[in-house]
């Protein structure tokens, strides 16, 4: 059993710097004992929904994000509706498993030992050893961080925040039933001071065609999956079938509506993307300061700025399209890697993008391929808009977020397991290719850019893939599941 638990603490201490010889931190946190208590009293009009997630990149937190905005939309006024984001390991949870935000950050940098990690626990006897010693040491401080923010509903949206927390619902619950049997005076009982309902526990599944085995728990009351290969792979795991929900992957407000028509409208009955986008580019362009004429290849690499070869990508799509004179804009998303965008800036940046244009962005030379380097950014929608092919790592929030803008894309690596099935979404659904080889990708790019007629096929066949209403929809379902818990209640 301690074998797990020794690999993840030999890459925690790798990622934190620290000794692993170190054994657990002592927390100052004070937590609620496991008693009865935390009592629902005339909260009939109100209702709290706790998000469990951890910040092991930006995907979990966006995706619980995106569900309470259209969570608080579908409820609206029927009810005062408190939400929650618990990154629930860290606050709560006991080393070394308050320590994965930061191993998160070593291995994606390694995908060789993310790969002996993932598949280990995806083995039923490493992934079994772990769920009963993460149990033994952290069921309590989970059931008393549930009690102490006493929800109404669960939404776990991170592989991780599944076993533990339900186990821990089991002990309140238990302990409950005790007390009302043995440990309370028969006034208290009868008076309805323990009137406690379990809560609804609910799985929003953030990957988007390839999930790890953790994702999925038969005692779920709900589980949502993107896709119909994770649909499979639910059922596989013993989710029964009338607790499953296929809605897609949960979006950001900004990315609610379709670039290319509903999805009532026949395909055939479309418009090409250029005469759909067209005004929406522009816009975006002008808002961001690029130039207008020039097409833009967008470059992202997700919130941690992970993804194999950027900056030689980097530099093969300014030589190749410069070599083909393709006067395109290349704009580089680098997250929260600020060395990486530094070593861009450096290197392909014109000293004219230090200017800034009348939308307030970077201004571009005159080069036949200009670039721009940016950080963590909070207006991906707007740089979407903007772009006509993308260039990515496989994560499952940017994909579905390209498909619904109707953008071709070329996934340049990803990492092994979780997203290894999000590449065959791409290149499936016919809107993409996988390209690890710089070289190769940057002439592609090329290609896609000198061919208006293979890009409008592809935008089409992103924009059927795309699922702008999953949000809306999942945020549906959640609600008629918590109010038919309240009304029981």
């Amino acid at each position: 059993m301690m074998t797990n638990v020794a690999l993840l603490a030999l890459a925690l201490g790798l990622a934190s710097g620290t000794s692993v010889l170190e054994g657990p931190r002592s927390s100052t946190r004070a937590l609620a004992p496991l008693v009865p208590g935390a009592v629902k009293r005339g909260r009939k009009n109100s209702a709290t929904v706790l998000f469990l997630m951890s910040d092991t990149g930006g995907g979990h937190r966006a995706s619980a994000q995106a569900l309470e905005a259209a969570l608080l939309a579908e409820i609206g006024t029927s009810l005062d509706l408190n939400i929650e984001l618990v990154d629930i390991w860290t606050l709560y949870g006991t080393y070394p498993y308050n320590r994965q935000v930061g191993a998160y950050s070593f291995f994606g940098k390694h995908p060789r030992f993310w790969k002996a990690l993932y598949y280990w626990y995806s083995w039923w006897p490493g992934r079994r050893m772990d769920q009963i010693w993460s149990t033994l040491t952290n069921r309590r401080r989970m059931a008393a961080a549930i009690q102490a923010h006493n929800p109404d509903m669960i939404v776990s949206v991170h592989p991780m925040t599944q076993t533990v927390p339900i186990n821990a619902l089991d002990a309140i619950q238990r302990r409950h039933e005790r007390a009302r049997r043995v440990d309370l005076p028969a006034r208290a009982q009868s008076s309805g001071a323990l009137a406690w309902r379990r809560p609804p526990f609910a799985t929003v599944v953030t990957d988007l065609n390839s999930a790890h085995p953790m994702w999925f728990h038969r005692r779920a009351d709900l589980v949502f999956v993107p896709s119909k290969d994770l649909h499979k792979r639910a059922r596989w795991f013993g989710v029964p079938e009338l607790r499953i929900r296929q809605h897609g992957l949960p979006v950001r407000k900004e990315f609610w509506q379709r670039t290319l028509g509903e999805k009532e409208t026949p395909p055939d009955a479309w418009p090409t993307p250029d005469a759909v986008r067209a005004l929406a580019k522009a816009a975006a362009k002008k808002r961001l300061g690029l130039d207008p004429e020039r097409p833009v290849v967008l470059v992202v690499m997700g919130g941690d700025g992970f993804g194999a070869n950027l900056e030689s990508m980097v530099g093969r799509l300014v030589a190749r399209l410069s070599l083909d004179q393709t006067a395109a804009q290349i704009v580089v998303v680098c997250g929260r890697n600020d060395e990486m965008r530094r070593k861009i800036e450096a290197k392909h940046c014109t000293p004219a993008l230090g200017s800034q244009g009348s939308g307030g962005g970077p201004q571009l030379g005159t080069r036949s391929a200009q670039v721009v380097a940016l950080g963590f950014v909070d207006y991906m929608h707007e740089l979407m808009d903007a772009t006509d092919c993308l260039l990515t790592k496989a994560g499952p929030g940017t994909i579905a977020e390209a498909a619904i803008k109707a953008l071709p894309v070329v996934v340049t690596s990803y990492l092994p397991g979780q997203e290894a099935g999000n590449v065959r979404f791409v290149t499936e659904n016919g809107f993409g290719v996988f390209e690890p080889r710089p070289r190769e990708a940057a002439q592609t790019v090329s290609i896609w850019l000198r061919n208006p007629d293979l890009m409008a096929l592809m935008a089409r066949q992103a924009s059927k893939a795309g699922r702008p209403s999953a949000s809306k929809e999942i945020a549906r379902d959640l609600a008629a599941a918590l109010k038919q818990h309240l009304e029981i209640a």
